[in-house]
């Protein structure tokens, strides 16, 4: 009990601290299990918005979904399940959906557990956690290309450290397909 207290009070610490480093100019999105959380810049009161037809599986049969911040600031939004994503615009706050076409394994059921934007590539780059593939996805959110696969020996590593074998890896790094 005594753990447990010292971990959660040193972790409302650290979430203070940070909340006072954040700029004040910096909109803020937080992932729920009801949609998304947004904290508009200089405003005290979020908003929650609702992802409709959002689906989503998270622990013990998946990894959870994932949000991103794109080059607008719009939030992307995953599904652990689908290759779907739902996109909100940063100032209407209007929610959109979009189903990727999948370049490869379109035959294959699956979505993302991490998302990224890449300001180098002008893509999101996506992670399947039950596949363990890597994958770019267009800034329009239209198609998805799989670029990468997990590298073997971290994932093996990862999976020695007790995480479950569906998440290994959101943690690890991967090597490029030819």
């Amino acid at each position: 009990m005594r753990n447990a207290t010292a971990t959660l009070v040193l972790a409302l610490t650290l979430a203070s601290l940070s909340a006072c480093e954040r700029p004040r100019s910096v909109d803020t999105w937080h992932l729920t299990t009801q949609g998304v959380l947004l904290l508009k810049a200089g405003e005290r009161k979020p908003v929650l918005i609702a992802l409709p037809d959002w689906v989503w599986a998270g622990d013990p049969y998946g990894c959870g979904p994932a949000l991103a911040v794109g080059p607008a600031g719009e939030a992307v939004i995953t599904s652990d399940v689908v290759p779907t994503l739902w996109r909100v615009d940063p100032h209407s706050l209007r929610v959109t959906l979009h189903s990727l076409e999948l370049v490869r394994d379109a035959d294959k059921d699956f979505g993302f557990s991490a998302l990224a934007y890449s300001s180098e590539q002008a893509a999101f780059i996506g992670v399947s956690g039950m596949q363990g593939s890597v994958w770019k996805i267009d800034a329009r959110l239209t198609k998805a290309e799989r670029i990468g696969r997990p590298d073997g020996q971290a994932a093996r590593m990862q999976a020695l450290k007790g995480r479950p074998q569906a998440c290994v890896t959101q943690y690890v790094g991967f090597s490029l397909d030819n």
